[in-house]
């Protein structure tokens, strides 16, 4: 997607051809009809000198003073705690706001942005969008038209963005243009009271053990137990560790036919199968979970992301590049399985 709008300048240039072309025809044998001339000109165009192009550039200092106040609105609204400015670009007819999450990791911040856009739009009657969107053109003082805002998940040069939201304005209303990740993160919310009247437990007793610790090792595992403890054909799942202080993230890599059940053996696979050559070349499967924990006035809650790649069954080892997304081939299946495993998980956390 450009962001870059359509420059207004060859209207301009035509208009001007067009009025050069009108005055041409007027005879100037003399100064009298020559200041006739240009009083009707200027009865014609009266606005013409005023409708020049307008340069940012020439206001960069004033953009550049705007972007740390727009910070300042941020930290004031709450939503700094999710999003921070991380540059402006100022361009003649184009004005480019950009915006990143306080966390580097990927899965925290599309979490975070999700959250936030859902607590917002619960009190306003407007988008998230919208509103940053809004206060930029207000804050920066320029037309709807040359004004966007870009967030990216990250702005290393040596990293490609996994998670991209555009906002800008056409067609009469602001538009909105993401890409990325797409996972739905499910929601397990757990009420104390509840959970005491199963467990047989008092509400203190449930939240003195119900903490964030023991609930991420309790998941985690489960994980282990569940997912090493089965074989596809030759291969040893594994389940490695890789985050466990604000969320708890772990994959689970070399299976086959978790998400994928119905994932075909290859044909010659099959058939060197006969003569006892051992081959398993059904599609791998890595599975990445990120697991968050919120304590709320009644409970808990839980979230659930899952990012689900496959990738050859016919190497031992999938090099890098070489896994592709559910998302995009087997969104049904990578939902379906997603929808299975959350409900897993609350039968875990309240089982007696």
């Amino acid at each position: 997607m450009s962001f870059t709008k359509v420059a207004i300048a060859q209207g301009y240039h035509a208009t001007f051809a067009k009025q050069v072309a009108f005055a041409k025809q007027f005879k100037q044998p003399n100064q009298l009809n020559m200041k006739k001339t240009l009083q009707f000109l200027f009865l014609l165009f009266p606005f013409y000198g005023f409708s020049q192009i307008e340069d940012l550039t020439q206001d960069l200092d004033f953009f550049q003073d705007r972007q740390a106040l727009y910070q300042k609105w941020l930290d004031h609204s709450g939503l700094g705690q999710v999003l921070k400015v991380e540059d402006i670009k100022v361009k003649p007819e184009e004005l480019s706001l950009y915006l990143a999450f306080q966390t580097e990791d990927v899965d925290s911040s599309m979490i975070a942005w999700k959250a936030l856009k859902q607590t917002y739009e619960a009190d306003f009657p407007i988008t998230l969008e919208q509103q940053l969107f809004y206060k930029m053109v207000s804050l920066m003082e320029v037309r709807q038209s040359i004004a966007n805002i870009q967030i990216y998940d990250t702005y290393d040069l040596k990293v490609e963005p996994l998670f991209f939201v555009g906002i800008y304005f056409n067609e009469g209303k602001v538009q909105v243009e993401s890409s990325g990740h797409k996972s739905i993160p499910r929601n397990i919310d757990i009420r104390v009271d509840n959970l005491s009247k199963k467990l047989q437990l008092s509400e203190g007793e449930v939240r003195e053990r119900f903490t964030k610790e023991y609930v991420f090792n309790t998941i985690y595992d489960y994980a282990v137990k569940r997912f090493e403890g089965e074989q596809c054909g030759n291969r040893q799942p594994r389940v490695q560790k890789l985050e466990e202080q604000e969320q708890l993230r772990f994959e689970v890599s070399n299976l086959c036919r978790e998400v994928l059940e119905n994932a075909p053996q290859p044909k010659l696979c099959r058939v060197l199968n006969r003569f006892n050559y051992g081959c398993n070349w059904i599609k791998k499967e890595k599975l990445e979970f990120t697991i968050s924990f919120i304590e709320t006035r009644n409970g808990f809650n839980i979230s659930v992301l899952l990012d689900g790649k496959y990738g050859s069954g016919y190497y031992d080892q999938v090099q890098r590049g070489g896994y592709q997304s559910m998302e995009i081939d087997f969104d049904e299946e990578i939902q379906k399985y997603a929808d299975l495993y959350t409900q897993a998980l609350i039968d875990l956390l309240t089982k007696r």
